[in-house]
Order: structure tokens, then sequence, then C-alpha cells
């Protein structure tokens, strides 16, 4: 018989260790997903994760594929873990094939999908019956006012009245939005500091266009064009408010002390459960894309310092904040180029 249950719910079933075996993440907030994803990881031991865990993009996956996936058995673990995006993309030969699996499905594997849409579909509505479902719906309301005034806290950060009373007004609003909006908060005024409805309105400024957060890891990895086309919509941000040029160089810095700091553990061979982290540097290290989590040590440290000097050079030039990053771009990305050959 299935059973709906909440992220938080999810998370202490996987912490306690005791998975269901199939479940099914339904909404349309990326930032639950997101999570979802996060907490599926954890699910798989790290010393044995690339024997035990397959995620996989619905749009691009195989019946044969996941039918091997889901009965294969683990590898020195307990279980293996399978994560399929996309879900509502699935071809109608997988869907035929999971809703026959979850009528019984392997004991020694989980499955764990992520459907945004609705459930109309008679094979939606088969999986829903069978299989444990999460939650990922943006909440509305007081249960909106209640998660911003807890993501606020946790970053310590105060909202004035007229700021949370915007953040919450009558609009489409996503968690994953609002999240950002709060983090690039935090960063501009520190611990302690209050998001006024002045602040609130200079973040929100930052061109809706650039995913900033994959923005910060495209430039690090230097993935151009990418970086060269989102740049053209942040340029203006870099002269008009010196507060917004020192958040995204702040921001790429954090990126690159990051893979800094776990190159140095490796090379110290500290295992991966000794290694320190504060609980929102653990979570941006795990969002960080594969490309930067590879980077070499030498790679990072130049970038450090790159970005130490174009930061002093803003501080105490009359050159553009913009150009000067620009030229810091160009130059990083031929390190890399010139790294990976």
């Amino acid at each position: 018989m299935s059973k709906a249950i909440s992220v938080s719910e999810f998370a202490k079933q996987v912490r306690d260790g005791k998975p269901a075996p199939v479940y099914l993440a339904l909404g349309n907030e990326p930032l639950l997903f997101d999570e979802v994803a996060g907490f599926t990881l954890e699910l798989v031991d790290e010393t044995t994760r690339d024997f035990n865990f397959d995620s996989y993009s619905g749009d691009e996956l195989a019946v044969d594929t996941i039918a091997s996936s889901v009965n294969e058995l683990p590898m020195m673990a307990e279980r293996r873990v399978i994560l399929v995006k996309r879900a509502e993309s699935l071809t109608p030969k997988i869907q035929n094939f999971l809703t026959d699996y979850v009528k019984n499905p392997s004991e020694d594997s989980v499955l764990v999908m992520l459907m945004e849409g609705d459930i109309k579909a008679k094979w939606k509505q088969t999986l829903v019956k069978q299989v444990t479902t999460i939650r990922c719906e943006t909440p509305q309301r007081g249960e909106l006012l209640r998660w911003i005034l807890d993501r606020a806290n946790s970053l310590s950060l105060t909202i004035a009245d007229e700021a949370l009373s915007l953040m919450t007004e009558s609009r489409e609003v996503r968690l994953i939005d609002l999240a950002g909006e709060l983090e690039k908060a935090s960063l501009l005024l520190g611990e302690g500091g209050t998001l006024s409805l002045d602040v609130l309105q200079t973040i929100w400024g930052m061109e809706p266009e650039v995913n900033i957060w994959t923005f910060f890891d495209r430039v690090v990895s230097g993935r151009m064009p990418d970086v060269w086309r989102e740049f053209k919509y942040l340029e203006t941000e870099f002269e008009k408010d010196s507060r917004q040029a020192g958040f995204i160089l702040s921001q790429v810095g954090r990126r690159f002390r990051l893979v800094a700091k776990e190159r140095e553990y490796d090379m110290r061979r500290v295992s991966p459960g000794s290694r320190s982290w504060s609980g929102k540097t653990e979570t941006t290290w795990r969002m960080m894309s594969r490309q930067v989590k590879s980077m070499p040590l030498d790679a990072a440290q130049r970038g450090i310092d790159s970005l130490r000097q174009l930061d002093r050079e803003r501080k105490t030039t009359s050159k553009k904040a913009g150009r000067m990053f620009e030229r810091f771009m160009v130059e990083h990305s031929q390190r890399c180029e010139k790294a990976s050959r």
C-alpha cells in the first residue's frame, strides 16, 4: 500500500538505514528534488559508491539498462541504489517494466525516481499506489513563511517585515530561488545581518537569465563559451554595485579554496569521514560540478592567487571590474585547457 512522506521523513529513513525499496518523488520544486537526490546518495557508503550507485536521466534511459541496474547484486555493501531523474520522460517500455517491477522489487536495491508534472497517466497512478511517494511541492502560505524564516535563521539572518512580505506575496515562487536569494543576502550582509527591503531588491536585480550557482562552477572549471554568454548578462552587476562584484568574486574564490582543501586532504590520505566540513560548506561541495571537484591542486591554487590579484586591482585602481574579470576568465580557461592536454 502506498505511503506519502515529506523530504525530511525520507532523510530520516535514510539515516536510520531503513529505506523503502522504491520511492517516487513528486512535485514541482527543484530544491526539494535536489535534496532528495542528495539524501539518496547517502544511502551508499562513499568507499563503494562507484560500484553500487547508478544515476540516470529518464529521457536517456533504456529499458535493458534499468532492468539490469535494479536487479544487479550489491558489491561489498548492503544495497545498490538507483536514482532516476526526469522520470516523467521514461519510455513506454520502461513504464511497463516499472509497473511490473514495483509489485515485487528487489530486496537488494533502492530505486528513487524524481518526477515533475501531473500524475494523470495510468502508469504513474499505478506507481503511486504501489510505492512510497515523497512530497516535493512548493509550500504555500504559512508553511512557506515558516520555511523562509527557518532558512534565514540557519544563515544567521534576520528578515525585516517589509522584505518578508515581498518574498511571500502572491507570485510564482520556488524554494530554489528563495534559497539563492537568502544565500546571497547572507554573503553580502555577513553573520547577524538584517535583510531589508533595499537589500532584497538589490539581490533580485541580478539577471534571472543566469543560474548564478551554475555560473560560478562554470567559471572555476573554465567552461567556455557558456561562461561568456552568461557573463554578458551579469557584466553590469560589476559596475553598478561593488557589493555584487565582491559577492561574485568571493563565491568563485570559495570554490577554488574548497578544491584546494580537498586535494590537500587527498595528499595526506585523510579518509572521507575524517575530513572537516561545516554543514554549509559540505552542501556547497556536494552540489559543485564534477569538473570542479576533479580540478588539480595547482590549478586551484593559481586560481586563488589570480582572484586575489584581481580583487586588489578592483579596490585600488580605476579599472572596470568587469574587464578585469574577463581577463581572469580567459587566463584561467587557458590554464585549464593546457592542464587537460
